[in-house]
């Protein structure tokens, strides 16, 4: 008898709400089945009225009730009362403008608004404990996103792909950031976190753990040069993801590790020295960085990660330390821009099949002197048929960056005895041959190739 008066109270309600409107369909929706109702009307408002928490849906298996309307609802209202918002409520429903969310509603489910093409903002209020996996991904349009305090948990690629969201406040009682939370938001600058935060910091826009000794994500919004703090310890995974902006990247002598996929696909990243310091590059570190086209690793990294460098299709040099023991799966796949490897272990690292899938066995690889016949007749290493040994003329020599200066957009090569100077760009496309030690550039990014020497340059 109760519930059939809290049913008839729900419905008495949904009715007073939508007075004057003609309902073109309506249901239950409870995760008790009739403790909650929705009605559509003709003026494409979804309304979801009664008490408790609301059905979690399963995509394309038991979708919501108004899946098949979806491209009707332009506002979505949800009555005090409501106690959750289920998996995939209110998931493609392409033409929603505007949602409210009340005070009594405890979590957002996952994908619960994801594909929600053209939802501008969103205004999450304190109540909200956790924010489901992919709960607003994939919504192009959020430019605004409030979280009231009170939120604890933000799940994994909760505003993933939200190419409009320009910049998000972390309020104090956040205490769990998923995994790619933010992944791809490429207009995102800047993440701030309130300073009463006992789990996360921000510094210049870019989120870190409080002791700021992990740096946990760059917004990818991010343009130019970046200096990693002093006393960071693990840029994390994912970082820098997408951060397709990022020209450059300075490290300090007190990290330790690179995470996994941390600068995959930073398009206009050229130059990476890791120092002494590193002791693991990630699997998938610096994967697709297609611009990046000169890379020296510290003689304190052990391993270096599967895919770490996998399609850096224009990088030109490579300088490994001292102190790798192993390189991974594919970690430099499709490097086929390489013009030789220098590789300063005394010991073979030992390597996969695919290290170097289709880089060219022809190019000269500089090892320590004492060390040539081990790298020959080492698993893999076999390969390459041009062992020459450290300190004779190649590819990553350190004084080539010192013996080529640029000055009032002119380039200015300090080399005796030279024939010919080979300038290309970053798909490899030869721009200019030339034996003169003086010439100019318009403005780009390039490849200056001496003899079997090259460095990137900007003019």
């Amino acid at each position: 008898m109760k519930r059939q008066f809290l049913l008839l109270a729900a419905l008495c309600l949904a009715a007073a709400q939508t007075w004057g409107q003609e309902v073109i369909a309506s249901g239950t929706c409870g995760a008790e089945g009739d403790n909650l109702t929705w009605t559509l009307t003709a003026d494409s408002t979804l309304t979801i009225s009664g008490t408790g928490a609301m059905k979690d849906y399963t995509y394309y298996i038991d979708d919501a009730p108004w899946y098949g309307n979806r491209y009707s609802i332009r506002t979505c209202t949800i009555a005090d009362g409501v106690t959750t918002i289920g998996n995939y409520a209110f998931d493609e429903c392409d033409s929603l403008t505007s949602v409210a969310i009340p005070g009594s509603v405890t979590s957002i489910g996952d994908d619960a608004f994801w594909f929600c093409d053209i939802l501008p903002s969103v205004d999450i209020p304190g109540s909200v404990k956790s924010i489901g996996k992919s709960a607003f991904a994939y919504c192009p349009a959020l430019a605004s996103v409030t979280l009231g305090n009170g939120v604890e948990s933000i799940g994994d690629e909760a505003f993933a792909y939200c190419e409009s969201l320009a910049s998000i406040t972390i309020p104090a009682s956040v205490t769990s950031i998923g995994s790619l939370a933010f992944y791809d938001c490429d207009r995102l600058a800047s993440i701030s976190v309130d300073e009463a935060n006992a789990a996360y910091r921000s510094l210049d826009g870019v989120l870190y753990d409080k002791d700021m000794t992990t740096l946990l994500i760059c917004p990818a919004g991010r343009q130019g040069a970046y200096a990693v703090p002093d006393g960071v310890t693990v840029i994390g995974d994912n970082a820098f993801n997408f951060c397709e902006g990022l020209t450059s990247v300075t490290f300090p002598e007190s990290l330790t590790a690179i995470g996994d996929e941390a600068f995959a696909a930073c398009y206009s990243l050229i130059s990476v020295i890791i120092p002494d310091g590193v002791t693991t590059i990630g699997e998938g570190a610096f994967k697709f960085c297609d611009g990046l086209t000169t890379v020296t690793i510290g003689n304190g990294v052990t391993s270096i990660g599967d895919w770490a460098f996998d399609t850096c299709t224009n990088l030109a040099s490579l300088t490994i330390g001292s102190g790798v023991a192993s390189i991974g799966d594919n970690a430099f796949r499709l490097c086929e821009a390489l013009t030789g490897i220098t590789c300063h272990a005394a010991t073979p690292p030992a390597i996969e099949s695919r290290t170097f899938y289709m880089v060219e066995r022809t190019i000269p690889v500089y090892v320590p002197a004492g060390s040539i016949e081990a790298y020959r007749a080492a698993e893999y290493w076999s390969e390459f048929a041009d062992y020459r040994p450290i300190g004779t003329t190649g590819i990553a020599a350190p004084s080539l960056a010192e013996r080529i200066t640029v000055k009032d957009g002119e380039i200015h090569i300090n080399i005796t005895g030279i024939n010919e100077v080979r300038v290309y760009d970053l798909q490899g496309r030869p721009v200019l041959s030339t034996t003169e030690k003086s010439f100019a550039l318009p403005q780009g990014v390039y490849i200056i190739k001496v003899g079997d020497e090259a460095i990137p340059l900007i003019p």
